[in-house]
Order: structure tokens, then C-alpha cells, then sequence
């Protein structure tokens, strides 16, 4: 053995005997990579039966519980199936403390109550058939509060079974947050008044504050019949799949279809007396389990019944999103509706439903539409608005962002520019003040926006509604918003802002009282020519089609902003912080107010330096918490090198514990034949928000890997050339370093 290995080894012990003997009065501060006051928390346990946490699956608002997946069996896990479920949940001062949510033997999870303090599943009633998966099935209901044992988990409702025995298919389309009511639907009838009728949709309820459990159809006339036996109703819709019953995911639920207690229902159904089930798709109102609202009708045309006689011959209509109350209701449609709606181009509407003026204790069945405007009104009479889709309605129904080829609204914006006829102009409706403004100009092609040529769409864009452009931000994918609608998050190619000088993705935040648009995905202090490197960046966005389950509905699965509007969270590959040398996705904060001019800023969240993409940042209403998905280890019991869910948490952390004295003797004063990668965070679990440092302790710099070496090189090549010569860098970069010539992709 080499004197330089000896001697390198005895310093290795002799920081470590020092380290463990200064444990009991150190408390290290946060994480260098980490925003100010924010500290790693590991979520998930240290073991993991040797499989790492799969996804993310809820944070519950106040950010103390966590439900994640493995495919691991640990934590009293009694029943395994090829996903196993968890909670995971905050003992404040000690850790996170994990359980089992695996329901009963033969059940598989469906959902959580919004606060987490239900989990639901569902298990097959009789045994499985050639022909069918079972006789029927039965949801079951576990408070997380209580042993996770059999006798535990309670049927929720009655059993769920065809009443003619025939083979079915269906699934939960929806819930309220507190698991008290949830929609299915079935292709099979479940109760004799449907019998006959092709697919429904089925109120069922577990019975909550003492009234009994029911299971009753939804999509009735005032008179108690099925309103279509021909054409199955859909809860919320979506235009590519409103002819398919229960088909596509986007059909599944809409954005508050569901009042929070059930009590309000918004459905579509097609009043063509055939098959075809084309034509006549209008919206209504189940109201209280008695009575069923028409709300895409003029508001003056009345009937005595369900559906109205015109019914038939109005285009059709489509549900976009309600408030949690269900007062308020958005939907478009081609017909006219109102006076002033003197087209028959696509239209975005706002239905208001209550009591009218005096009748403010009247109960939910007796509410109406109380009025009804053309959002998308057009100054120009007889010009078409010709809405493209709806990117986000506020929890509130306050706002609503959609996308338009009209000019709707006047002046420019805060950039200066101005709504274009045929782009793809962004705008927002508030409905207290009944104001539309114009935001931007979104690409849908290379160089183009709409039908207008636009140079700020960069010409590397693909057209067609799933390639590289922006009709995800008004489709599927949609926008986030803060509760009330003031602050939006969306993504873009289009370089939206003066400072956006690249072709790459970036996110967007747009304040609606002040009216200016930010781009959130730059480089910390500038770093990365300020984000402007052609890699792209994302905010996880749930739009105006979250989901089926609660947690869904709820947005507690995905959010990408505080309900402040202060603070955002995104991925990039790009390097937006020095400390970023992985290549890979990482986690960022943007947080408003920082910075030396107060302008916003942006930080690394997570480490930088993991060997996967990071995934699935989650930020709680509050701000105070950041969940994410990383195989970094962030806390010095973290070692597995396995996914891990983490919280990097505002004021976090928890006492550390001292560990015992070692001695150091023979070959374990030699050291490891090369140094080991430290820790990314020593004891940042551990941290007390009122504690400061108490000692600095030396670290032990690890040699740069190939992967690190490579990305160095780039960023000191890419500083000294502009973008056409940023190809060249690459080129020499991995034929100097050519083992990592497939470590990172770039985005074009």
C-alpha cells in the first residue's frame, strides 16, 4: 500500500472521528442548492423493500400528508400487488412517518378524499368470467387513521352489479372531494330505469351526515325518464371524444363537473332521438338528485320540461369548467344565444345558476340559470370570435383564459402588441368586471400563429395539434392558475418577452391585475445567458381537464404555482444554475420578489447532479412545501441510490440525533481506494429553522465526472460563441470526451 493512499485514508478518519464527535452540537444549515429557507425532507423511507417510490400520486393541501406508489412491499404492506400504495405523513419534530394504503386482498386503489383522510378502492364481487371481469364489484372505503387491516375497510355504498347479468365495462368518472358522492358509468344498466338505454351515468353515495346510501341515475327529465335511452350522457365533456361514452381521457371529468358535496351535476348527453348521437349535444344541470337545469339554451326560450324544444336543432355544446360551487358554468358552443351573438362561429359562454333576488335560502333544486353571456363577444358585429379552446377557469369562475382568432379586446399589451384577426390570441375574461384582455400571440406552426405569419414563433416549430407548438395550451395540458385566477402559468415557444432570444420552451407567468407577462424559466442570477440556451423548460400544468378522482379535481396530484402567485414551480434540462451539471431534467423555484430588483428569481431545487431526471414537482397551496420525484440522495440516510419522494420545505428539517463515538483502527483508517462522493445535503433533514451554523466543516471536492467534465466544457465554449457556432462546441466537446457523446439530448 502506497504512503499516499495511507495518508490519504488517515485524513478520511480523522474528519470522520471529528465529525462524529461534533454531531451532538452541529446543525447544518440548508442546502447550498436550495432557495433560502428551504430544506430537504425525505418523504419516502430509507427502506423501500430494494424498490425505489414509483409516482407522486397526492399532496394533501396542507402539505403534511403524501400518497406515493412503489412497486416495493414495506411498511406494513399485508397484500402485494404490482403497485403498492402509501402514506406518507408528518410527525412535526420527528419525520415522516409512512403507512399502508393497500386496500384489502383483491382491491385495487381508485382514489383519495381531497383532505386525505379517506382512501378508496375497489375489489370484484363473485369470481372473474370468460366473458366479463366478475359479477360486479364493490367500492370500499379506509380512514388512513386506522390500522390498514380487512376488517377496516368499509363498503362504500351498495355493491355495483348489471341487473341483467350481462358482461359490462365502467369506471368512476368522477367524485366529490369528500368521497361522499361519485359518478360512474356503465355500458351495462345498474337499475331497472335503465334498462334498455345504451350506457349511463349513475349517482352513488355512501351516505354521508346520516342520510342513506343510493345509487340513482343522473341524466333524467324533470319527469323521472332517461332523457336519451339511445345516446349515453358523459359527465363534462371533450369535443375529439364526446360521441365515444366513457372513451377517451379527456371525456372522464371536467373542471368542477362535480359540485363539492354532489349536489350539483353538469353532464352532456345528445337529445337525437338515434343512434348516431351527432347532433343536439346540449349541457345540463342535475340539481339535488330532483330536478335536471337546461343551461345551454337562450335564456329566454322556457320550457316546462327537459329538453327544451329546440334542443335538437342548436349546435351543439360543450362543458368547459365550473365553479367549486357550480354558480357559475362555461361553455361553447355555435349558437347564438344571445342578442348580440350575431354569428354562428364557436363562442365561449357563462351560464350564472342560483335563486333570483330574494329567494337566497331556496334549495338546490329550485336554483336557474339566472343569466347568460357571450364571453367571447366580438366588437365587430357579425365577425366571428371563433374560439380555439379554453386554457383555464379560476376555482372561482372569476377568470377564465381562453384562446380566440378574433379581436376581442383593444389596445396592447404590457409588450406592446396588440390581438391580431386569425392568431392565436390568448385573452382573459374576468366575469366580476366583464373585461376581456389580450395576453399574447400563441404558435400553432413554424413562424406562424393561427393564420398570421408571426416571427416571434420560431420556425423549428411542427404544425398539427400534438406536434411542437402551442395547442396543448389550450387542449389537453391546458394552464394553471391560482385559485381566484390572478396569476397564470402556462408554457410557450413563442418568445413572448423581450428577453426570450431562443427557440426552446419556456413557462410563462401572466398577472392579471397588472397586467404583465413574465418569463418565468430564466437562469438563476442570470446564469445560462439567462435561460436562453435551446433547452426547454416546463411547468406541469393540469388545465381544465384534471382527471377523474378527487385528488384530481382537487389538483392535488399536479400544481404549479402558490395560491399567491409567488411562487412556481418547473423542470428544464437546460442548465438555468451552476450547480446544475447533470444534463437532466432538474427542479426549479421561481419566486416573485427576489432578485436584486425585486423582478422575480429563480433557484435550484433540486440537486443537480442525480443520475435520472427529477420528476413531478409539486408545490402546496401555500408555497411552503416542494414535492418531487428524485433517485438523488438528498439526506445523509439516503443511500440506496433509489427513487425517493422529497419536500423541500420553507423553515423544514428536524432535530439531528448524535451518533454514537467510533473508534478508528487498522483498515478503517485507510480510507476507500478512491474518495466517495459526500453527501449532496449533510444533515439537511435534520435542520432547526431557529438554529444557525455552529461549525463549518471541510468537504471533500469529488473529482468531476465524465458527464460534469463534458457540460463544463460546453457552457465555457457556448460563452465564447453565438448560437451558430454553438454546434461546433459540441462536436469538439464529446470528440475530447467521446464517452459522453449520448449524455444529454438537446432540444431544438
Amino acid at each position: 500500500m502506497s504512503r499516499k493512499r495511507s495518508n490519504v485514508g488517515a485524513r478520511v478518519c480523522v474528519l470522520m472521528s471529528f465529525l462524529v464527535l461534533s454531531a451532538a452540537a452541529l446543525t447544518v444549515s440548508p442546502a447550498q442548492a436550495l432557495s433560502e429557507g428551504r430544506v430537504y425532507e425525505q418523504v419516502s423511507p430509507e427502506y423501500k423493500g430494494g424498490l425505489g417510490a414509483g409516482g407522486l400520486r397526492m399532496v394533501s393541501a396542507d402539505g403534511e400528508r403524501v400518497a406515493f406508489d412503489s412497486l416495493g412491499v414495506f411498511a406494513g404492506t399485508q397484500w402485494n400487488t404490482l403497485t403498492n400504495f402509501y402514506l406518507a405523513e408528518r410527525v412535526n419534530g420527528s419525520g415522516w412517518s409512512v403507512s399502508s394504503l393497500q386496500p384489502s386482498p383483491g382491491g385495487i386503489e381508485s382514489a383519495f378524499s381531497s383532505g386525505l383522510e379517506y382512501v378508496e378502492g375497489a375489489r370484484h364481487i363473485g369470481e372473474t368470467k370468460r366473458e366479463g371481469p366478475s359479477e360486479g364489484f364493490e367500492y370500499i372505503l379506509h380512514r388512513v387513521d386506522s390500522p390498514n387491516v380487512a376488517a377496516n375497510w368499509e363498503a362504500l355504498g351498495t355493491p355495483v352489479a348489471p341487473i341483467d347479468g350481462e358482461p359490462y365495462t365502467g369506471l368512476a368518472l368522477g367524485a366529490s372531494g369528500d368521497l361522499c358522492h361519485q359518478i360512474l358509468g356503465f355500458t351495462a344498466p345498474l337499475l331497472p330505469e335503465a334498462e334498455g338505454t345504451f350506457g349511463q351515468i349513475y349517482d352513488q353515495s355512501r351516505g354521508c351526515g346520516g342520510a342513506e346510501p343510493y345509487l340513482r341515475l343522473v341524466a333524467l327529465d324533470n319527469a323521472g325518464d332517461v332523457i336519451n335511452p339511445h345516446c349515453g350522457p358523459e359527465l363534462g365533456v371533450n369535443e375529439a371524444t364526446s360521441n365515444i361514452p366513457f372513451g377517451g381521457k379527456e371525456a372522464r371529468a371536467g373542471f368542477n363537473a362535480i359540485g363539492p358535496h354532489g349536489d350539483t351535476i353538469f353532464f352532456t348527453t345528445s337529445v337525437e332521438q338515434s343512434a348516431l348521437c351527432r347532433t343536439g349535444q346540449q349541457l345540463f344541470a342535475r340539481l339535488g338528485g330532483e330536478r335536471t337545469l337546461e343551461v345551454s339554451k337562450p335564456l329566454g326560450e322556457v320550457c316546462a320540461d327537459v329538453p327544451c324544444a329546440g334542443a335538437l336543432a342548436r349546435s351543439n355544446s360543450y362543458f368547459k369548467g365550473a365553479s367549486e360551487d357550480g354558480s357559475l358554468v362555461y361553455f361553447t358552443t355555435r349558437a347564438p344565444l344571445v342578442g348580440g351573438d350575431q354569428d354562428t362561429g364557436n363562442d365561449l359562454y357563462l351560464a350564472r345558476i342560483g335563486c333570483g333576488e330574494g329567494e337566497a335560502g331556496c334549495a338546490v333544486s329550485e336554483r336557474r340559470v339566472l343569466s347568460l353571456v357571450q364571453v367571447s363577444h366580438d366588437p365587430v358585429a357579425g365577425q366571428s370570435a371563433d374560439v380555439q379552446g379554453v386554457s383555464r377557469v379560476a376555482s372561482d369562475g372569476s377568470r377564465v383564459y381562453f384562446v380566440a382568432h378574433g379581436v376581442l379586446s383593444e389596445g396592447a399589451n404590457a409588450e406592446g402588441r396588440a390581438p391580431v384577426s386569425g392568431a392565436e390570441n390568448l385573452y382573459v375574461y374576468d366575469a366580476r368586471t366583464a373585461a376581456t384582455v389580450f395576453i399574447a400571440e400563441l404558435c400553432s406552426a413554424p413562424a406562424a400563429s393561427g393564420s398570421v405569419q408571426d416571427t416571434a414563433c420560431p420556425a423549428s416549430l411542427t404544425g398539427g395539434g400534438t406536434g411542437r407548438n402551442d395547442s396543448s395550451s389550450w387542449g389537453y395540458q391546458g394552464a394553471d392558475s391560482t385559485r381566484d385566477g390572478r396569476v397564470l402559468v402556462f408554457n410557450s415557444w413563442g418568445q413572448l418577452t423581450p428577453d426570450d432570444s431562443d427557440s426552446a420552451l419556456d413557462v410563462y407567468r401572466y398577472d392579471s391585475e397588472s397586467g404583465l407577462l413574465t418569463r418565468v424559466s430564466v437562469g438563476e442570477n442570470g446564469y445560462d445567458a439567462n435561460g436562453n440556451d435551446e433547452f426547454s423548460a416546463g411547468a406541469n400544468t393540469p388545465g381544465i381537464y384534471p382527471g377523474s378522482s378527487p385528488d384530481h379535481q382537487q389538483e392535488l396530484t399536479i400544481r404549479a404555482v402558490s395560491d399567491d402567485g409567488s411562487r412556481i414551480v418547473f423542470t428544464s434540462e437546460g442548465p438555468l444554475s451552476p450547480r446544475a451539471e447533470n444534463g437532466l431534467a432538474n427542479i426549479y423555484e421561481w419566486h416573485a420578489g427576489a432578485g436584486p430588483h425585486g423582478e422575480g428569481a429563480v433557484s435550484l431545487i433540486s440537486s443537480g447532479s442525480s443520475s435520472t431526471s427529477d420528476e413531478t414537482p409539486t408545490i402546496s397551496p401555500s408555497g411552503r412545501d416542494i414535492f418531487f420525484v428524485t433517485a438523488a440522495g438528498l439526506v445523509p440516510g439516503d443511500t440506496d441510490g433509489l427513487r425517493d419522494i422529497y419536500d423541500a420545505r420553507l423553515d423544514g428539517g428536524f432535530p439531528v440525533s448524535a451518533a454514537p463515538r467510533q473508534s478508528c483502527s487498522g483498515d478503517a483508517c485507510q480510507g476507500p481506494l478512491s474518495n466517495p462522493a459526500p453527501l449532496l445535503v449533510p444533515g439537511s433533514a435534520s435542520q432547526t429553522p431557529a438554529d444557525k451554523p455552529t461549525l463549518a466543516v471541510p468537504a471533500i471536492k469529488p473529482k468531476p465526472t465524465s458527464t460534469q467534465t463534458l457540460a463544463r466544457a460546453l457552457k465555457a465554449c457556448h460563452a465564447k460563441h453565438n448560437k451558430r457556432k454553438r454546434a461546433s462546441c459540441e462536436h469538439a466537446a464529446h470528440k475530447k470526451h467521446p464517452s459522453t457523446a449520448s449524455t444529454r439530448t438537446r432540444t431544438r
